[in-house]
Formats: structure tokens, sequence, C-alpha cells
């Protein structure tokens, strides 16, 4: 069976609410998808879209009929899918939608999917508002983002909630997703994960973990200009900072000897070496480093930052 179903991992007991949903015919209005990116959100809702879709008679989409195909191809007539162009969906976008909604239904229901919701501003929002509190008969919203609180109040407040949780450890250990140390460091993220087990990213993380050593240990750090580049980068920077942070996570993990938890595994050497540095120089170094992220907001100067951050660990 092609389901789309059957490539996801975890997220059951939303499967299992959309299924009693479908099964009561009480699928209907605007439903907001909820949870950081990675997890599934988007496969999900084009699963769960299949398993409506489906043209077969069965509880669960068959993947093999034409409905189900057009929709893993994402290319059903019945669905639209919107995304931001940029930092935001356009007002054209939401005209898109309404047009769409006038539309003479093909298929006994009929989807828009609204990617990156709180990236509807207000103006946009307006013109969908009536619309997502009232869909036209046999049509449902879906609306995906980061969380309910980034989404203007009156979308929320016009949406039945699904909250997407990280996927759990066991789920991708059993699915085979990955080495045991990735899956660990990757917090219940797909895109994380992918991340963590291609080698430019090895590579990124192993020069953030020199450079991290190099600030605690280091006599001569002001003088050096490699670090220097490293930080120049606003994103490079923001998953250094973050990187960092993890690495200390370990340290402070392995000076107690509870490898289990471990989620920089493949630089084991860095971080016995950080596990041998004194415990109280670490825990500072963490909450600067915290600090630092909060700084990095303000677009700080993020080499003057980390030349205090030195002196102030001396």
């Amino acid at each position: 069976m092609n389901s789309l179903r059957n490539s996801i991992i975890g997220h059951e007991a939303l499967f299992n609410a959309w299924s009693k949903l479908i099964s009561k015919e009480s699928l209907e209005g605007t439903f907001l998808f909820v949870g950081p990116s990675g997890i599934g959100k988007i496969k999900s809702t084009f699963a769960m879209i299949q398993q409506v879709l489906c043209e077969g008679e069965l509880d669960q989409a068959c993947g093999q009929c034409g409905s189900c195909l057009r929709v893993s191809q994402r290319q059903h007539e019945s669905v639209l899918h919107i995304q931001a162009e940029g930092a935001s969906i356009k007002v054209d976008q939401a005209h898109d939608v309404l047009h769409f909604c006038q539309l003479r239904s093909l298929s006994k229901k009929r989807f828009v999917i609204i990617e990156e919701a709180e990236k509807l501003r207000a103006a946009t929002a307006n013109i969908l508002l009536k619309t997502l509190e009232e869909p036209p008969h046999g049509t449902v919203f879906i609306l995906t983002a980061a969380s309910t609180t980034s989404v203007l109040s009156t979308i929320r407040s016009r949406a039945k909630v699904f909250k997407f949780n990280p996927l759990s450890i066991e789920d991708m250990q059993k699915h085979q997703v990955g080495p045991d140390w990735a899956i660990l460091a990757s917090q219940g993220r797909m895109d994380r994960l992918t991340e963590l087990v291609e080698n430019q990213n090895f590579e990124f993380r192993k020069s953030w973990a020199h450079f991290l050593n190099q600030l605690l240990t280091s006599d001569d750090f002001l003088s050096q200009e490699a670090w220097k580049d490293l930080v120049k980068n606003r994103e490079d920077l923001k998953m250094g900072l973050s990187f960092m942070l993890s690495m200390i996570r370990d340290a402070s993990f392995l000076y107690w000897n509870e490898k289990d938890v471990l989620r920089n595994m493949d630089l084991r050497d860095d971080l016995k070496k950080l596990s041998q540095m004194p415990m109280e120089k670490l825990e500072v170094t963490f909450v600067k480093i915290l600090e630092l992220q909060k700084q990095q907001a303000f677009n700080k100067d993020a080499v003057l930052s980390f030349e205090s951050l030195y002196i102030g660990l001396r």
C-alpha cells in the first residue's frame, strides 16, 4: 500500500482524532496544526487529506487509486496549497483562496492548506476571516504554524487546534531513520536529523566545537582571526550558539558518566576535553552563551561579544 500515512512517524493520537471526525461525518471548518518545524505537519496534512479523498471504501487511504496518487503528488484538483512568498503570505494569494472556494467542487471534500500561517499579516488575514469562520459547504481549511501564539488571535479563535509534538526517540529509533547519536541530538525533528547526518553539517559542528575549546583554553584567543570569520554570518552564528550549548550540556552529562543521553556522540574527543574542564567554568560559559543568544536578537556585534565573554572567563 502506498498510503502516505505509512511514511509518517508518530502522531498516532492526531490521526486517530482525524479518523473519528471522518467516521462521524463532522470533518468541517478550520483546523490549526501547530508544532515545531521538521516534525511532519505538512506530510501529515497530505496524509490526512488522502484519507478523506480516497476513492476506496476503506477507512484508510488505499494509496493506489487516482485520487490517492494525485494527493501524494500534490496535484489534486480539490487541494489548494498556499505557501508564503518570502516573509509573508500575499493579498493576491488570499484572493486565490476565495476564488478556489467559489469553484464547483469535484469531490466529496476539498481542502485549502495555508502553510506557515504565522506569515499571514493583518491585511491578508482580514480578507479570509469570514471564509475561515464559515467555510463553504464541503471545504476544510488546514493552517500550519509553529505555535498558537504565533498566529493572529482572530485566526486562532476560528480554528480547531491539533498540536503536533516532537517525535519520540523511541519512534525514530524504531523506524531507523538515523544513527542513535543523531536521533538524540535532533530533539524529535526530522529536518535537524537530516542536517546532523550530512557531512557538511559535521564539518560545521566540528569547527564550532574547536571554537568552543579555543574560547575556553587558548591564551591567544583574542589575536586569532579564524573564529572571527566563523561568527560573521548571522544564521551560522545562531546555529553555532545553539550547538555550543548542546556541547556544554553533553560535557556535563559526560562528567557525571551519563553517556546514554549524549546528543553529540560523533564528537567524542571534543566532548571528553570539555568534560575535563572545571564544571563551574562550563556552567558560567553556558549562562554567558545564553546571554549572547539574546544579544544577537538585537544585532549586537558578535566579535565584540565573544571578546567580552573570553575576558570574563579568564
